[in-house]
């Protein structure tokens, strides 16, 4: 079996809850990396990044306009560079993992040799291997706040900002005091001001300013560890597995809400394609809406060995940006999800009384709500369907979308 038909032969995706499946699946062509650990996109969802557990970094152009990708309708990935483990080289074949793109700062971070290296997105230029960190465990990325922290296995959180790639004494600065920590931390992620950190026997939250540990929960399983930005519907918080269920920490109050998200098992990798959160457990692949937090989609992932790496590209904005798809990567295989126009759901959603879901979709994507008004011929049924529920929605749904509908001036039959 090709590995560019693992997508079609191996992903089928379903979905029982909402009329229009969230996700749809696409054929990737062009793919030929095996024995992968991680992927990262960058440029605006037009390159893709692979590591390998053999020590090689791939660099992929994402294209949708070759002869391939028209036929197929989705993406051919054209390899224009090795980065790393080139043949005859003289270096560790130790495995490139935990690759993180930041667009912004034109940088790939990634642990290769078992430091923490960056590398120019642009020029494919080495820019730094932090000697620093060798022996790293886990590290993360806070982007608004150009902070990068790094936990080692000497049990040392050590805390960086970012200086830029033209800068002389490199792209990363010391920035913080080092922290001591109990054990080595299974996963982690950050803010400005603390750190998220899942050890083997539960999770903490640490105060980057003073080194203060606070514990938040007891788990025998610790996993996924990420940041979900801040909503119309919900404040800035972490999402944190426990084996099988998700609970949420809120960034202003650094505790534990009420909330929680459940999976069918415990989940690998998580990502957000706005307004979905994905999660791969080792069979599945399953969709909640970020609003509702509620399972719309599931896909069982059959033993193409799918769920080790995740990453999407829902955001990418600009004329020649590839935005909202969600590369699926395991040892051998990839798959392509495209998700569905916003426009298209929030109408579909409409038409099967399904209100509730379709204004937390207008929340979470207001763009795709003005779309759809701005578009009342081809979508009028939904535009009068919202209006005539408008009052009732009001009773359940503090939507702030509702305000923005009802100033509209709908005219429809």
């Amino acid at each position: 079996m090709l590995k560019s038909e693992l997508s079609k032969d191996c992903l089928q995706m379903s979905s029982s809850l909402w009329p229009v499946a969230p996700l749809s699946v696409k054929q990737v062509e062009g793919f030929a990396a095996a024995k992968v650990e991680s992927i990262a996109l960058a440029a605006k969802g037009t390159r893709l990044f692979v590591g390998t557990s053999d020590g090689v970094l791939f660099m992929y152009e994402c294209r949708n306009d070759t002869p391939a990708a028209i036929r197929s309708g989705s993406v051919e990935l054209v390899q224009i560079s090795q980065l790393l483990g080139a043949r005859g080289a003289n270096r560790d074949k130790s495995r490139v993992s935990s690759l993180v793109v930041v667009d912004e700062w034109r940088a790939l971070l990634g642990v290769m040799d078992t430091c923490l290296t960056i590398y120019d997105t642009t020029t494919c230029r080495q820019l730094a291997q932090e000697a620093e960190t060798k022996g790293v465990a886990v590290f993360a990325v806070h982007e608004p706040s150009r902070r990068v922290i790094v936990a080692t296995k000497k049990k040392v959180l050590l805390q960086y900002g970012w200086a830029g790639s033209l800068s002389a004494s490199g792209p990363l600065v010391a920035k913080g005091s080092q922290v001591a920590l109990s054990e080595v931390p299974l996963a982690m992620c950050c803010t400005a001001d603390v750190a998220v950190v899942g050890f083997k026997k539960g999770y903490a939250l640490i105060d980057l300013a003073s080194g203060n540990t606070t514990k938040l929960m007891d788990t025998d399983r610790p996993g996924i560890c990420l940041e979900l930005p801040a909503t119309p519907l919900a404040p800035a918080r972490v999402l944190l597995s426990s084996g099988s269920r998700g609970v949420f920490v809120n960034l202003a109050t650094r505790t534990l809400g009420d909330e929680r998200i459940s999976w069918s098992a415990p989940p690998l990798q998580a990502c957000i394609a706005t307004p979905f959160l994905l999660a791969a457990t080792e069979r599945t692949l399953e969709v909640h809406d970020l609003g509702l937090l509620r399972n719309v989609q599931t896909a069982g992932l059959g033993s193409a060995d799918l769920g080790r790496c995740l990453c999407a590209a829902s955001s990418a904005q600009g004329p020649h940006a590839l935005k909202d798809l969600v590369y699926l990567c395991g040892k051998e295989g990839m798959a392509l999800l495209r998700v569905s126009p916003l426009e298209a759901q929030v109408e579909s959603l409409v038409k099967a009384n399904k209100y509730e879901e379709a204004l937390s979709l207008c929340d979470l994507c207001p763009n795709a709500v003005r779309r759809l008004f701005d578009n009342g011929t081809t979508h009028s049924y939904a535009i009068h369907e919202i209006s005539r529920c408008l009052f009732f929605l009001c009773h359940f749904s503090p939507s702030p979308s509702l305000f923005f509908v009802s100033n509209y001036s709908l005219h429809t039959p």
